[in-house]
């Protein structure tokens, strides 16, 4: 078995004059790059004049390339861009889905509808060259926002591009929306490579539920595994069907067995026959961070690895080759933001522990 790959660190706060570096996102394009994703923020609120922020690596995540801005609100926005969420097309294209918060605006201060000086939009941009470069934003709002949303919100993480059934080759964009005190999950998809994209129902859930911040998986059967944050008080996660390529999906349940801090998580399959996730293993804060990996399609979660005993707070994951994973996440230093990037061996065998 390969060993553990010691951490680095791929944003730092106050790095090329940003303030603050959150929200990754990591993909391994089919070409076998990586391309890591960041919110470069003014200051640690969310939305601090927030532009998107990319680095390449070419070698599994060895070494990082320089920070390179995919995405800015300066370039005729103002405001905020929020909530990377990133997928590949069969011609590999890689597209990413974002938020944008007018100027002087933030989560609890914004409207409803999909235009106007106090609206949340949500925006895509494409890159045919693994991520060097990036195509002009395309306002995607009346396609994927609900007419009674307040906020939107994609991932953040990665989407996925469906590889079996029917809806072979669909792409599936988790999102979330906010109206009054309560979240919804759903999925927006697109048939066309991303090209235009239509948005699925909302997932029914338990009153004492609040489905937030959210990924997909595919599974073996062709059906969509979603996994979501409780924005309440249960400290579990938030699980779900879809058996028809993202449009509907069954009402939500907590996973006692994924126990979380109210944060962000990841969740990927490795090959055919292993799912991997990754959050702060924690009821109460922030720490802790582990994947855990199942055999199973996510029904039981026997086996596991520690990345961080202390700070440990979003992540999202890519399968690399050699039977490893690389895992890019964020931890609190002094008081202080750090993106960091870990390889990690996947598991031989079920009940494996490292």
């Amino acid at each position: 078995m390969l060993g553990l790959v010691a951490a680095v660190t791929v944003f730092a706060s106050g790095e090329s004059g940003f303030n603050t570096y959150r929200i990754p996102a990591l993909f391994r394009t089919t070409k076998g790059s990586l391309v890591a994703f960041a919110e470069a923020r003014a200051s640690q609120a969310d939305a601090a004049n927030n532009a998107i922020v990319t680095k390449i690596s070419n070698d599994d995540g060895a070494t990082w390339g320089k920070m390179s801005v995919c995405q800015s609100p300066s370039q005729g926005f103002g405001g905020s861009f929020n909530n990377p969420c990133v997928v590949e097309n069969r011609r590999q294209t890689l597209v990413l889905h974002f938020q944008h918060y007018p100027k002087d605006t933030h989560e609890y201060d914004v409207e409803a509808g999909f235009s106007g000086p106090k609206v949340v939009r949500g925006f895509q941009t494409e890159s045919r060259d693994g991520g060097i470069s990036w195509t002009a934003p395309q306002d995607i709002t009346a396609e994927v926002k609900p007419a009674e949303a307040v906020t939107i919100a994609s991932g953040p993480g990665v989407g996925i591009r469906l590889v079996r059934g029917k809806h072979k080759n669909r792409l599936v964009m988790p999102y979330n929306y906010r109206v009054g005190k309560r979240w919804w999950v759903y999925c927006a998809y697109s048939d066309d490579d991303g090209r235009h994209w239509k948005r699925g129902a909302r997932v029914e859930q338990p009153e004492e539920m609040n489905a937030n911040e959210v990924q997909v998986v595919e599974l073996t059967s062709g059906d969509i595994l979603l996994n979501a944050r409780n924005q309440a008080k249960r400290k579990e996660r938030c699980i779900s069907l879809s058996h028809d390529g993202g449009a509907t999906f069954s009402p939500a349940a907590f996973d006692s067995r994924l126990i979380d801090p109210v944060c962000q998580g990841s969740i990927t399959r490795l090959g055919s026959g292993v799912l991997a996730f990754s959050n702060p293993v924690h009821q109460t804060k922030r720490e802790n961070g582990m994947v855990r990996f199942s055999w199973d399609e996510g029904r039981t979660w026997p086996s596991s690895m520690q990345l961080e005993p202390g700070s440990f707070q979003y992540s999202c994951m890519a399968e690399l080759l050699q039977q490893q994973i690389g895992v890019l996440y964020e931890t609190v230093v002094n008081g202080s933001y750090l993106i960091r990037y870990q390889r990690i061996p996947s598991p031989q065998a079920p009940g494996q522990m490292f």
